[in-house]
């Protein structure tokens, strides 16, 4: 039986991985990194992740700690942070999912700062039975780690979770915690060979019956 449903909070609750993505490149352009119209950034993985890819990829030489990129890369994020919207039909899925005394969590590979920045926005914390972020475990997605402590914050066994995802990194942790998980498609695309169901916004989902999407 389905007890709870999880979700990622950047490019899954918000519709933000674009916004990301700007904040990625202003930041290389500060460190004189050019990107051209194809550049992008691994979702799931963390801002701090990101960075030590990018470090590698573009061979970059700065005096800045990871820690000093990590912040400027969002309050890049945060100077544009009135732009971001939250993905289509959340709103209304979220009220439903607790009308029927279904357990909500955010479990985030971002900061709890950033979720506090969310819940400011947007005004949602009510929403919201558990988060679990960063700083609250010592590996970051695709490791099950910030799934299995999600559960058991929320006192639900992990098959009796429901995960959202928009990451091939958190579909990923989502499955080798046991749990199902709904991949969140960008753009028509997404190669979430291990997610039960694909879908683009959550007008797409369905809830019931539950066993079409747990079993």
């Amino acid at each position: 039986m389905l007890k709870a449903v999880i979700f990622d909070l950047n490019g899954t609750i918000l519709d933000d991985e674009d916004n990301y993505t700007d904040a990625f490149r202003y930041v290389l352009h500060l460190l004189g990194v050019k990107t051209g119209d194809d550049f992008t950034h691994t979702t799931g993985v963390g801002v701090k992740e990101n960075w030590i890819d990018f470090k590698l990829r573009y061979n970059i030489k700065t005096k800045k700690s990871l820690d000093e990129l990590v912040s400027l890369t969002q309050k890049a994020y945060l100077k544009e942070f009135d732009k971001v919207r939250l993905r289509k039909g959340l709103l209304r899925f979220v009220k439903n999912l607790k009308l029927l005394g279904i357990k909500t969590a955010i479990a985030t590979s971002n900061d709890y700062s950033m979720v506090e920045k969310f819940f400011d926005k947007f005004g949602l914390e009510e929403y919201f039975d558990v988060v679990t972020s960063a700083e609250e475990v010592s590996l970051n997605k695709p490791s099950p780690q910030i799934f299995l402590l999600t559960a058991e914050k929320l006192g639900v066994e992990p098959y009796e979770c429901l995960v959202f995802e928009d990451s091939e990194a958190g579909v990923e942790a989502a499955h080798l915690a046991g749990m199902a998980v709904v991949g969140i498609a960008k753009d028509g695309k997404s190669d979430f060979k291990k997610a039960q169901k694909v879908i683009h916004n959550f007008k797409d989902f369905k809830l019931l019956p539950q066993e079409r999407v747990i079993n």
